[in-house]
């Protein structure tokens, strides 16, 4: 079955010219059909408008795959960003002094196949819930212009025109649920759209930032959260029960989605106060942010302290810390939307820390706050109180940017051996014949294996002359 994931957009009527109080204020209206058997995916769309007498109109076709499109105007610009887990969008509007303003629209999108089976085989072809936590931070400026919003996705949807007069730098943060009806071991598809319209008119101006992003997930059968397991594109999930005053430890989840790291995460201690169940999924990989693992969504541990351990990629943190010994377990920060040292997400503020080279003691390091680097093991790990998205990254290099990919390509006899480094997950080989506009690219087959830390893919020296690149 095919997977369609549609955006439409009203129609532009009509427009005023110069000096001209208002501008049409077309919302970006957004529609998605739920399928199953489909790889994850992103798109973005940018629909720009300017004055006539300015930039004109524009207009920028989607693109596929995990991608970034941005365009700027005499009076403003607009980013949208978008990959599997995630999707930003930033539309500024401006006017000038001769009572010209602007209009800006765009949206992303992401959609992923998943498949959860029941801890308890019983379960498996009956009905389940999951629900899936997102987070969502959004900053506004609208003095007195039109800015709208669209958000849908897999069991939900806001469509709002902000309010008049709103200036916030945080308008609609936090963090909200989704449910979505499922079948126990049948696949079904989730994703979420979110687009954002900006129209400014002399002499006053519009603009919002949004981002939003999944950050766990946990399974419900008959109302009662269960043990589960998952798979999907983006990354791999499970839950498991907790009796009331038994162990944390022994929960483990190694992430087996395509073109990721290979995290394992692991809770190594902590006592449950109440009956619970641990939930622990992997996300897709934040953009712009340097990370030395895959992220993971955890939760179930409510306020009981635990001590959690993460994995990470040993040539990942060479790459792009200069080695290890800098390590340490990070949190998405709700409030701010950065990833921050974990300890400071615990119920003293981090008032109580201590940093710790060397591998985890049960008899000793059993303390809020303590935290620590294995780089014998790749390990790293905390003892905290709280619940988050988590993983591997240093915060004394947070400003780098991320070294690009270099693609190899070695003669093997009648083959050649295209190689990678497994340090940016998401990125994808593709081929093409001709690089004569429009030059038509395609994801090559077979999928990598890694080899002595680096993704790697075969290909016959045979039939038409072709060209390769890394996209993400």
């Amino acid at each position: 079955m095919k997977t369609y994931i549609t955006s439409m957009k009203t129609k532009i009527a009509s427009h005023r010219g110069p000096h001209s109080s208002a501008f049409f204020t077309p919302l970006l209206i957004i529609a998605a059909a739920l399928a199953v058997s489909a790889p994850c995916h992103a798109d973005t769309e940018v629909h720009m408008f300017c004055n006539d007498y300015l930039d004109g109109f524009h207009n920028i076709p989607s693109v596929s795959g995990s991608t970034s499109l941005s365009f700027s105007g005499a009076l403003g610009h607009l980013t949208v960003s978008a990959s599997c887990g995630s999707i930003s969008v930033s539309a500024h509007s401006g006017s000038d002094g001769s009572g010209n303003g602007s209009y800006f629209s765009g949206g992303g999108s992401w959609s992923d196949t998943i498949t959860i089976n029941s801890s308890d085989p019983s379960l498996n072809g009956t009905s389940g819930t999951m629900r899936t936590t997102y987070n969502l931070r959004s900053a506004v400026n609208k003095p007195g212009n039109d800015l709208s919003y669209s958000l849908s996705g897999s069991g939900f949807q806001f469509n709002d025109n902000i309010p008049v007069g709103m200036v916030s730098s945080q308008f609609l943060p936090g963090t909200f649920t989704a449910d979505v009806g499922f079948t126990f071991g049948t696949p079904i598809q989730i994703g979420a759209i979110l687009g954002l319209t900006a129209n400014a008119s002399w002499p006053l101006s519009s603009s919002g930032d949004w981002t939003l992003s999944s950050s766990g997930m946990s399974v419900l059968s008959g109302g009662n959260t269960v043990g589960y397991t998952s798979s999907s594109t983006m990354g791999s999930g499970a839950g498991s029960n907790v009796s009331s005053g038994g162990s944390f430890a022994g929960f483990t989840l190694t992430n087996t989605a395509p073109a990721s790291h290979g995290t394992i995460v692991s809770v190594l201690g902590g006592t449950a106060s109440v009956a619970t169940t641990l939930n622990a999924s992997f996300l897709a990989a934040p953009n712009g942010v340097l990370l030395a693992s895959d992220a993971v969504g955890f939760s179930g541990t409510i306020s009981d302290k635990f001590v959690l351990q993460l994995n990470y990629d040993p040539t990942a943190a060479n790459a792009l810390f200069g080695g290890a010994s800098g390590l340490i377990l990070e949190w998405l920060n709700p409030a701010s939307n950065t990833w921050d040292n974990v300890v400071l997400g615990n119920s003293d503020g981090g008032a109580q820390q201590q940093h710790i080279l060397g591998a985890y003691n049960a008899g000793v390091d059993f303390v809020l706050g303590d935290y620590g680097v294995d780089t014998t093991n790749h390990t790293v790990w905390a003892v905290i109180d709280h619940n988050s998205a988590f993983a591997v990254g240093s915060l004394s290099l947070g400003s780098v940017s991320t070294p690009a990919p270099t693609l190899t390509i070695i003669p093997s006899g009648a083959n050649v051996i295209l190689t990678w480094p497994t340090y940016a997950p998401g990125v994808t080989l593709q081929s093409t014949t001709n690089l004569v506009s429009p030059v038509l690219w395609s994801s090559v087959s077979p999928a990598p294996v890694v080899v002595n830390g680096q993704n790697a893919v075969t290909n016959p020296i045979s039939g038409t002359k072709k060209f390769y690149r890394l996209s993400q």
